[in-house]
């Protein structure tokens, strides 16, 4: 015969569900610091080519 503790099922999956919350919270936060990530890049990129054309590396009108 197979016995079950339910108290140790309630408790893991309690547990599980708090992991899940976790994964799902982390993903989001990942999902926006990938698009900061991302904006900060461009913004990098833009930085440099200001840089270089007032080095005069570059002769192209920066577009607003």
């Amino acid at each position: 015969m197979i016995y079950f503790n339910f108290d140790e099922l309630e408790i893991r999956k309690e547990e599980s569900r708090q992991l899940r919350q976790l994964v799902y919270k982390l993903a989001e936060e990942n999902t926006k610091l990938m698009g900061e990530n991302k904006r900060l890049k461009e913004e990098n990129e833009r930085l440099r080519r200001i840089i270089r054309i007032f080095a005069g590396e570059e002769k192209t009108i920066l577009k607003q």
